[in-house]
């Protein structure tokens, strides 16, 4: 089981709001990664075109797509305002 941190924008939601999709673009180990879907229980609002600095468990690649599930996440805005 590996454990990710990455700096990536939200670009939907499931209906239920129970998966999420980042946009990124990088290498995991030694894998092309062009986005990133989550798992997500929190009850914290996730919205589309907002970046967020995320903790990922439970990480795993499949077809360039990073799953995993979100153990920590923070809004960047949050993080830092300009």
């Amino acid at each position: 089981m590996e454990n990710i941190i990455a700096l990536c924008r939200c670009i939907k939601s499931s209906p239920n709001k129970d998966i999420i999709e980042f946009h990124f673009k990088g290498v995991f180990a030694g894998n092309k990664i062009k986005k990133i879907l989550v798992r997500y229980n929190g009850k914290e609002a996730i919205l589309p075109n907002d970046d967020y600095l995320l903790c990922i468990g439970n990480v795993s690649v499949k077809n360039d797509v990073l799953m995993g599930q979100i153990w920590r996440i923070k809004k960047l805005d949050d993080i830092y305002s300009y």
